[in-house]
């Protein structure tokens, strides 16, 4: 790929001036902003665009997760903990955040095992 230049044509962000990374940054960005403001679905639909640009990303999935914890959505935020720990089974903030869900979902033993292994990292 070439060097990008210093002021890509019309700061598009779309543009394929801009290398994949910055995509994925921007859209992650874009969604916790939308999270932080309670635009839960909004922040979900921005976190798929971003997890679509980089998969392979835990970020993305934890974030997501969060969103959709936020909605009652307690398995699918699970699902995407999930995700998030098989790409980087080290965030401990990750595994606390699956066990609030769990304890959401009266899955007690789970959420206690999962609050455990935050600590431990």
């Amino acid at each position: 790929m070439p060097p990008r230049k210093k002021n890509p044509s019309g700061f598009d962000p779309n543009h394929e001036e801009y290398p994949d990374s910055y995509h994925y940054d921007l859209f992650v960005s874009v969604g916790r902003r939308e999270h932080n403001r309670g635009e839960y679905q909004q922040a979900i639909d921005t976190f798929d665009t971003a997890i679509k640009r980089n998969p392979n990303d835990a970020i993305g999935y934890r974030h997501r997760g969060l969103s959709y914890g936020n909605l009652g959505q307690y398995q699918r935020a699970i699902d995407d903990y999930d995700k998030a720990i098989e790409l980087d089974p080290n965030d401990a903030g990750t595994y606390n955040n699956r066990a609030i869900s769990y304890d959401d979902l009266g899955q007690h033993q789970r959420a206690i095992e999962d609050y455990d292994k935050a600590i431990e990292l």
